[in-house]
């Protein structure tokens, strides 16, 4: 497979292939958030990782689709953290868990 900043390149320049793969993508990823809205009623979800870093050319598309699979409003953003988003995330439910933040 390509890495995924390639194959939103090619995505953002109407590669076919490339088009009907983002949209699954966003489709499921969509899906998997409006279900977790649905369940947990967060103010905010926020998308990190490897590639989060190519998802501001679908965001709106994600909000979107989110809001039609879901009454629960919700904030989408994107961060920069990267590959340690989630041991940050681990250390921050840590502290406030134990009153620190």
């Amino acid at each position: 497979g390509r890495p995924p900043h390639e194959l939103f390149k090619r995505f953002a320049n109407g590669d076919e292939q490339s088009v009907s793969i983002i949209r699954q993508f966003v489709s499921d990823l969509s899906i998997g958030i409006a279900n977790m809205v649905s369940m947990l009623n967060p103010r905010k979800v926020i998308l990190c990782g490897g590639v989060s870093q190519s998802l501001p050319a679908v965001l709106e598309l994600i909000r979107s689709t989110v809001a039609s699979l879901t009454p629960i409003p919700t904030t989408i953003e994107l961060t920069s953290i990267g590959e340690e988003a989630g041991a940050i995330g681990a250390v921050a439910l840590a502290f406030e868990k134990v009153g620190v933040i």
